[in-house]
């Protein structure tokens, strides 16, 4: 009887020792990653002007158009303006590698040239306010549009440099490449402009784009067969800073292609805060 006592508590003691202290009999639960920066579950449009100083209709109707557009989506959050100057045979002010690159994937020969999102938008109308809301409905109907997927971007300065960070997520099932791209865009930057009433001068610009902080087009974040949820942290880019830029103007756009042979159709864009 006492052999049999003794080997139930030996039996006690060695079961004891195979229990996991850290949670319920060994179960463990797996945390659904999330993005580290905050990425909002919208469509927001990008309204692209490719334009020129010395080009009188860009400081004219065109000039007018991006401002109606601007004063209805820019704070609102639902379209997001950029102005563009490539080396083309109006420009003067504002010339970057990036722009001339767009311009060239875009074929772009006119200018002012209106896009919203990667759709080059002609103008309808014969007044401003006719050709703006042909614009807007463009954005209109982009904006209506569920996400597929989105960024938050944000960027820290430190060393004459711009730290750009960004999270990925996506809002439904995708297939295909999908790039994202850091545009540093500076608001109010000044330089001469023909056609406007006060160009003779130089005068605030709206949202100009600086250059890109990761390539053109970005850098490819996710390929293939992506599902629903799939969230990509710690993507990253910096800029140096030109000493020219008004630092408390400048912002970065967060832009998401998708690339479709040699093309780059728009998916998203988000902004830093």
């Amino acid at each position: 009887m006492k052999k049999i006592l003794y080997s139930l508590v030996l039996g006690a003691i060695f079961f004891g020792s195979c229990k996991d202290d850290s949670g319920d009999e060994g179960t463990k639960t797996t945390e659904t990653p999330k993005p580290t920066i905050q990425v909002e579950d919208k469509t927001t449009a990008l309204f692209i002007k490719t334009s020129g100083t010395k080009c009188p209709p860009c400081g004219g109707w065109g000039w007018q158009v991006s401002e109606a557009v601007i004063a209805e989506n820019q704070e609102a959050g639902t379209a997001y303006y950029m102005g563009i100057f490539s080396a083309n045979f109006v420009s003067e002010g504002f010339i970057t590698t990036t722009a001339n690159e767009m311009d060239s994937k875009w074929a772009i020969n006119s200018w002012p040239s209106f896009f919203v999102g990667s759709t080059k938008v002609s103008p309808a109308g014969s007044t401003v306010t006719a050709i703006a809301q042909g614009m807007q409905e463009e954005i209109d109907v982009l904006t209506e549009e569920k996400p597929i997927a989105n960024t938050g971007v944000k960027y820290t300065v430190a060393d004459g440099k711009m730290m750009i960070e960004s999270s990925l997520q996506f809002f439904k099932a995708a297939e295909g490449t999908y790039h994202v791209a850091f545009y540093v865009i500076e608001n109010d930057a000044l330089w001469k402009q023909s056609g406007h009433s006060q160009g003779a001068n130089p005068i605030p610009h709206h949202y100009v784009l600086r250059g890109a902080a990761n390539g053109t087009w970005g850098t490819s974040q996710a390929t293939g067969t992506i599902a629903a949820g799939t969230i990509k942290n710690d993507i990253k880019g910096e800029m140096v800073i030109d000493p020219s830029w008004k630092m408390e103007n400048v912002s970065v756009y967060s832009v998401i292609w998708k690339k479709v042979g040699t093309k780059y159709e728009f998916v998203n864009v988000s902004k830093s805060k």
